[in-house]
């Protein structure tokens, strides 16, 4: 009979169950897996989010670009505007095969304008409206400046810049206007966009420079 008690109380002790310090321990344990995991899983997808808006911003940068080359390869003379205005603007015509229907003018010219304001690239086309190239995205509670997408260029980075047949550049705040039309031989584009909203640290940055075809030199 002894033998027997000594057997059950062996096999209840085996059957005992965990205690609750023994289950708060492997909870604790098991929250700090989870918070870890989770921090980890946070910072993988917004890293991956910023590589994803970078990407797209640059894209949208580049098609832009692409599309002001374009026009300025065809075009005819910049166009003679107020001094004022250069740095964030450039203002031309291009050929137009049907004269006298809208945006083409009779004398077969398709005036084409580029410009930034209020941190946006815009183009417009004859009396068109004006196509958002590249601008402010979003939030609305942020910051227009301070938007995704929005054009920072600062006040030493001029979107536009003109150059002489020599690859000298125009002192836009006391070139005449008429000299540049007649002398500009290439224009610098400059754009700073940002990437994501607030990042106002970390823009991307594209430059590029077109020779204009129908260049006059003859007068220069």
């Amino acid at each position: 009979m002894g033998a027997l008690l000594q057997r059950l109380r062996l096999r209840r002790r085996d059957q005992a169950g965990f205690s609750l310090i023994e289950l708060s321990m492997v909870v604790f344990v098991m929250g700090i897996f989870g918070l870890t995991i989770a921090t980890s899983m946070d910072s993988f997808t917004k890293s991956t989010k910023s590589m994803q808006d970078k990407g797209s911003a640059l894209a949208d940068t580049r098609v832009a670009l692409e599309r002001i080359t374009r026009d300025l390869r065809a075009a005819n003379p910049i166009d003679e505007y107020a001094i004022g205005l250069y740095n964030t603007q450039a203002k031309f015509s291009v050929f137009c095969s049907v004269g006298g229907a809208e945006p083409c003018g009779t004398n077969n010219l398709r005036p084409v304008l580029y410009r930034v304001v209020s941190n946006r690239l815009e183009r417009v086309v004859g009396t068109q409206a004006p196509t958002v190239l590249v601008g402010p995205a979003g939030p609305s509670g942020v910051p227009v400046n301070q938007q995704k997408g929005a054009v920072v260029n600062g006040a030493g980075e001029p979107v536009f810049t003109y150059y002489d047949k020599n690859g000298v550049a125009f002192d836009t705040s006391t070139a005449l206007p008429r000299t540049i039309h007649d002398c500009a031989r290439s224009v610098q584009i400059h754009l700073r966009v940002l990437t994501q909203s607030r990042d106002t640290a970390n823009p991307v940055t594209l430059i590029t420079r077109v020779d204009l075809r129908n260049f006059n030199g003859a007068t220069c």
